[in-house]
C-alpha cells in the first residue's frame, strides 16, 4: 500500500494527477525525517485506491491506526486529465507496438526475444482482485486494438473528439483486456472511495494539480514538489488542452466525470489556508509510536 511514515501518511495516488512528483517528494521526506525507515514504501502497486489500501491498512495495523492516519491525494481538472491521458496512451501504444512486431520478428533469429508483459503494479485501474492479479500479472496476451496494425493504425490517427467518441471502461465495456487503449480512466472518484463506497470527506486532504503549493504549505518542511516529466508527456510549455476540445467531447466528458467536475469545483472555492500544517514533529513521533 503506498504508506509513508510507518503507515502514518498515506497517499491514493491518482493516475495522470502529479502523482509521481507527490511520491517522489514523499519518500524524501520520510528518508530525511525518519531514516530508520529510509526510502521504503508499503504498497501492492503504485497506484492503489483508498478502498484497496483501507482493506490491506486494517489488516495490517487495524482500524485504530487507520482512524489516525493522514490521507493525502492530487486532483486534476477532468478534460486535462483526460486529453492527457489520450496523449500518453497514444505515444505509449506506439512505442509498444514497435516493440512488439521487433519481439515477433526475432523470436527465431534471436533465440526468443522477451514480449513485453503487462504489470499489474502499475495499472490505471482501481480495483484489482486477486483474481486479475492471477489472471493478468506477467502475461503478453493483447487485444486487437494493441497487436494488429490495421487497429492500432486507427488507433493513432485518431483525435481526441474521436477518441472519446470509442472510449470504453474496463470490465463494464468493451474489450476485455485491462490494457486495451480505449478503456477511459475511471472517474477519480472511484480512487476515493472507502470500503463502504463512501468519499470520506473528513479523512481526504485534497489538492488540486494547479494548486501544489497548497500540498507544500501543510507539509512546510517535504522537498520542493518537482514537475517530474512522465517517459512520454512533455510537461515544458505543455499545449493548452482546450484546443483538443470540442462540444461533443466535453460532452462526453462531463457525462462520464460528473462527479469529478463537482469535486474540482468544490475544491477550486476552498482557500489557500484550508488546511493546517502538519509538521515534523507530529509526523515522526506517529511514526515512532508504531
Amino acid at each position: 500500500m503506498p504508506t509513508y511514515f510507518d503507515g502514518k501518511l498515506v497517499q491514493i495516488h491518482i493516475p495522470k494527477c502529479a502523482g509521481k512528483s507527490v511520491r517522489t517528494a514523499l519518500i524524501a521526506h520520510q528518508e530525511k525525517l525518519c531514516p530508520s525507515l529510509g526510502p521504503e514504501v508499503l504498497r501492492f502497486r503504485w497506484h492503489e485506491s483508498l478502498f484497496e489500501v483501507q482493506s490491506m491498512f486494517n489488516d495490517r495495523w487495524g482500524k485504530e491506526k487507520w482512524n489516525q492516519a493522514v490521507i493525502i491525494s492530487t486532483i486534476r481538472h477532468p478534460v486535462e486529465r483526460a486529453i492527457s491521458w489520450w496523449k500518453y496512451i497514444k505515444a505509449i501504444e506506439s512505442k509498444n507496438y514497435e516493440i512488439r512486431k521487433i519481439s515477433e520478428a526475432s523470436r527465431w533469429s534471436l533465440g526468443g526475444f522477451k514480449d513485453i508483459v503487462y504489470k499489474v503494479e502499475s495499472t490505471i485501474h482501481p480495483l484489482i482482485t486477486p483474481r486479475d492479479f492471477r489472471k493478468y500479472e506477467n502475461t503478453s496476451e493483447w487485444c486487437i486494438h494493441e497487436k494488429e496494425e490495421e487497429e492500432y493504425e486507427k488507433f493513432k490517427k485518431l483525435s481526441f473528439s474521436e477518441y472519446t467518441r470509442r472510449m470504453t471502461l474496463w470490465k463494464t465495456s468493451g474489450c476485455a483486456s485491462p490494457s486495451c487503449p480505449y478503456h477511459s480512466l475511471a472517474p477519480q472518484v472511484e480512487w476515493l472511495r472507502d470500503i463502504n463506497g463512501n468519499l470520506p470527506a473528513d479523512k481526504l486532504n485534497l489538492f488540486l494539480v494547479e494548486r501544489l503549493d497548497q500540498l507544500e504549505n501543510f507539509l512546510p518542511t517535504m522537498p520542493a514538489l518537482q514537475y517530474i516529466n512522465g517517459s512520454f508527456e512533455n510537461r515544458v510549455g505543455r499545449e493548452n488542452y482546450l484546443e483538443h476540445l470540442t462540444a461533443e467531447s466535453l460532452s462526453t466528458l462531463k457525462r462520464l466525470y460528473s462527479e469529478d467536475f463537482e469535486l474540482y469545483n468544490m475544491l477550486k472555492q476552498r482557500p489557500a489556508n484550508y488546511y493546517h500544517p502538519l509538521h515534523d514533529e507530529k509526523l515522526s513521533a506517529l511514526s515512532s509510536a508504531g
